[in-house]
C-alpha cells in the first residue's frame, strides 16, 4: 500500500502508526479495522490482558496529557487506577468470551463508546484486544439505554471535563433536562419542589456559562447523561499521570 493521503499520521504502510509498528501477527480484518477507525478519527490502541499498551495511534498520548510514548506501559501508570482497572477488565472479558465488548463512558464531557475487539495470539486464544474509542451520537446512546444487550457495559468512572464543577444533584437535573423532561417532571422524578429545580438549573447555567435551556439540553445530550452518572467516580484523564 502507498502512503495514505487522508492522514498526516500515516506512514508508508497506509496505517496510523502513532507509537511504533503494529504487531506483525495481526490478520487483514484487524488491520482493516484499524484503518477504518483512523479514517473515522477514532482513538485506537491494543491492550493486553494484563493492562499493558502494546500499540496505540497518535491520538492516545495527547488525550491523556502525555508528551512521551505509552507503548509498553501499563495503563495504570498514566491513567487513574479505577479507569485502568475498568478497561483492563473489559479486555479480559472480551478475551475470555472471545467477542466484542462495548464500554459506554464519558470523556471530557462527551459520551464515547469503546469497543474491545479480541485479537488472536500464537496459541489461538485471544490474550489482547483492539480498543476503538469514538464519540457516540445522542441517538446511539438512546438505543443503548433502551437495549438490554449484555455486551454493553456502562462505565462507572467518568471524565466529566467541563461538567466536573457540577454537584451530583446538578448532574441529575442536567441529565433529566437532556432526556426531555420539563421542570415539573424533574421535580417529581427527584422528589423536590419546582422552585428547588429552578434554582439548580440556574446554578448549572452559571457554572457552564449558559443561559438558554436549549444549550443546556445540547450539553446534556452530548454527554449522554443518565441519572446513574451522578454517582460515578470522577477522574481527569488530562492530569497526565507519569
Amino acid at each position: 500500500m502507498g502512503t495514505c493521503p487522508t492522514s498526516s499520521d500515516c506512514d508508508c504502510s497506509g496505517l496510523p502508526l502513532g507509537s511504533g509498528a503494529l504487531p506483525t501477527d495481526l490478520d487483514g480484518g484487524v488491520l482493516f479495522s484499524v484503518l477504518i477507525a483512523s479514517l473515522r478519527h477514532a482513538s485506537t490502541q491494543i491492550l493486553d490482558a494484563s493492562g499493558v499498551v502494546q500499540w496505540c495511534c497518535s491520538r492516545c498520548a495527547p488525550a491523556h496529557g502525555i508528551k512521551g510514548g505509552i507503548v509498553g506501559r501499563p495503563l495504570g501508570t498514566f491513567t487513574p487506577s479505577a479507569w485502568a482497572t475498568e478497561r483492563t477488565s473489559c479486555v479480559v472479558r472480551a478475551c475470555f468470551e472471545n467477542r466484542t465488548i462495548t464500554l459506554v463512558g464519558i470523556v471530557d464531557g462527551v459520551r464515547v463508546i469503546t469497543r474491545f475487539i479480541p485479537l488472536p495470539s500464537d496459541q489461538g486464544t485471544p490474550d489482547r484486544a483492539l480498543l476503538v474509542m469514538e464519540q457516540a451520537s445522542p441517538e446511539e446512546v438512546e438505543r443503548l439505554m433502551a437495549s438490554s444487550q449484555d455486551d454493553a457495559v456502562w462505565s462507572s468512572v467518568h471524565d466529566l471535563g467541563p461538567l466536573d464543577g457540577l454537584t451530583a444533584r446538578e448532574l441529575e437535573v442536567l441529565a433529566l433536562l437532556g432526556q426531555g423532561q420539563r421542570t415539573k417532571e424533574i421535580a417529581e422524578t427527584l422528589h423536590r419542589s419546582v422552585s428547588t429545580i429552578d434554582g439548580h438549573r440556574e446554578r448549572i447555567g452559571q457554572k457552564l456559562g449558559l443561559n438558554d435551556r436549549a444549550e443546556l439540553v445540547s450539553v446534556a445530550r452530548r454527554a449522554g447523561l443518565r441519572l446513574e452518572d451522578a454517582e460515578g467516580m470522577r477522574v481527569d484523564l488530562r492530569a497526565g499521570l507519569n
